[in-house]
C-alpha cells in the first residue's frame, strides 16, 4: 500500500476486508496508539510487500486519524 493510499476511507476499507476495523477503533478509543500503529502496520503489509512502503509512522497515523474524524464528524 503505497503512502498516498493512507487516506481515511481507504484505510477503513482495507481494515473491513480483514476483519480489524473494531480492533483498531478500540485502540483509539482507548488511546492506544501503539497498537493502532500496529493494525495500520500489519494491514499495509498485507496489501504491499515492499517493506519501505509498509512502516506506519507517528505522522503517517495521525494523519490518517484526522481523516477519519473529519470523515466520520467525531472531531
Amino acid at each position: 500500500m503505497p503512502r498516498e493510499s493512507l487516506d481515511g476511507s481507504l484505510v477503513m476499507e482495507k481494515l473491513a476486508e480483514l476483519g480489524q476495523v473494531d480492533e483498531f477503533l478500540d485502540a483509539i478509543d482507548a488511546d492506544d496508539l501503539t497498537l493502532a500503529r500496529s493494525i495500520l502496520t500489519r494491514m499495509a503489509r498485507h496489501f504491499n510487500s515492499n517493506a519501505k512502503e509498509t512502516e506506519i509512522t507517528e505522522q503517517d497515523l495521525d494523519d490518517i486519524m484526522m481523516q477519519i474524524r473529519e470523515a466520520s464528524d467525531l472531531g
